[in-house]
């Protein structure tokens, strides 16, 4: 049974540093790596003491630590982009890690990724800044039934043929003409012939061959899988203003997934988890981050501080740059209090803060009356101020002063 529990959850826009914390928490013996929401557009990155370097996908970001990964029954796979992460992770660092699916997560297919590409450089200026990775096309084409393809059904290798022959030449036109007003044709003109690449059969055979990879990478578990491990970290993707509920933003600029706690409470649930108490830890960065469109409070043209570095967020050609803000602690304490709502177990209450080694003076925060400077050097003492007040219910802070655990403080 498993002994200790924590909770990663973004309190922004995303690009928090969830990967960063995750790699700290799954620092210990025999600990199971939860990814719980959200899909492999979620790219978090992890630096270890002795410089190695991966972005990951489908991999726990605890992988480093010798962490498996589970990906849970909330988690959209990619059976391509998985085979190749885990033939490059160990090409790259020697390493073969364990991952865990559930037979219920939804899998995403390339005419999901075509159309989704397709349909936002059709847009052109109007595009939403997705990511362009099909995670909205695989929530929608779930819906239904007859085009559903879970993990299940790639074990059966000429029903899953039949599927998505069915996905390409039924529902892929009838989704391009009835959602977006586009035909199949009009795809022949944009950078690439998306359509050539949904019609060909090498398409569908690719699909079919990484399938078959897929099923030899990995094993089926439940839930219950939970109860062989003694460390659990949930490691949550997007952040909650991206929520697909949050009442703040609309529809067009939210993720399609839960992004705070309630899926994992769900999986703790289903395996009757008994452990100690899950210690949720909410992310953030000393500023405010956003990929693609959407509204950002208090945005600035460019990077706010100047020792701000990421190698990750480079310029994306379907979301574009990487935007920045100041922190605003009022719309935090919004989500946060939010989601507190959804903790079903009870739990220990956290604050955490990457990138803290970026702050320069003077430091911003941003409110409904605008943006008050600060010292650098006061910036912990001015949010516990302001968590403690504003979330009484808080039981610790954290942060990070670089990119490796070694660079992690309790305050």
């Amino acid at each position: 049974m498993a002994k200790s529990c924590s909770i990663v959850i973004g309190a922004g826009l995303g690009d928090e540093g969830k990967g960063h914390y995750t790699d700290i928490l799954c620092n210990k013996p025999k600990t199971l790596n939860i990814r719980f929401n959200g899909g492999p557009q979620a790219a978090h990155t992890v630096v270890t003491p002795d410089g190695r370097r991966h972005v990951f996908r489908h991999l726990g970001a605890g992988t480093f630590t010798g962490a498996a990964t589970y990906l849970g029954s909330d988690f959209l796979i990619n059976p391509v982009e998985l085979v190749i992460e885990k033939a490059e992770f160990k090409k790259d660092f020697g390493i073969n890690p364990a991952v865990f699916v559930n037979l219920n997560s939804p899998v995403t297919t390339l005419y999901d990724v075509y159309i989704n590409q397709a349909v936002e450089e059709y847009r052109s200026k109007d595009r939403h800044g997705s990511c362009g990775m099909g995670i909205w096309e695989t929530v929608e084409r779930t819906k239904d039934p007859q085009y559903k393809i879970t993990v299940r059904d790639l074990v059966f290798r000429d029903s899953l043929k039949e599927k998505l022959k069915k996905i390409r030449d039924e529902y892929v036109p009838k989704r391009l003409k009835e959602e977006y007003g586009i035909s199949l044709s009009e795809l022949k003109n944009l950078s690439e012939d998306f359509s050539s690449m949904i019609s060909s059969e090498e398409t569908l055979d690719m699909l079919l061959f990484y399938a078959e990879e897929f099923l030899s990478f990995v094993t089926v578990r439940s839930d219950s899988i939970i109860d062989c491990y003694d460390n659990l970290v949930f490691e949550g993707a997007q952040g909650l203003g991206l929520d697909e509920n949050n009442p703040d933003c609309s529809v067009d600029f939210l993720t399609p997934s839960t992004t705070g706690v309630t899926n994992a409470m769900k999986i703790l649930k289903n395996a009757n988890y008994k452990g100690s108490r899950p210690g949720i830890y909410y992310i953030s960065r000393p500023y405010a981050t956003r990929h693609g469109m959407g509204p950002l409070s208090h945005e600035v043209d460019m990077a706010p501080y100047r020792n701000v570095e990421d190698k990750t967020n480079i310029k994306n050609k379907y979301q574009g740059d990487l935007r920045f803000a100041y922190i605003d602690f009022d719309e935090l304490t919004r989500r946060i209090y939010r989601d507190l709502k959804n903790i079903s177990i009870p739990s220990t209450i956290n604050i955490g803060f990457t990138c803290l080694d970026q702050l320069d003076e003077p430091f911003g925060i941003g409110s409904s009356e605008g943006i008050t400077k600060y010292h650098a050097s006061d910036f912990i003492s001015k949010a516990k101020t302001y968590f403690k007040n504003a979330i009484p219910m808080i039981n610790g802070f954290s942060g990070t002063f670089g990119l490796t655990r070694d660079e992690f403080e309790e305050f």
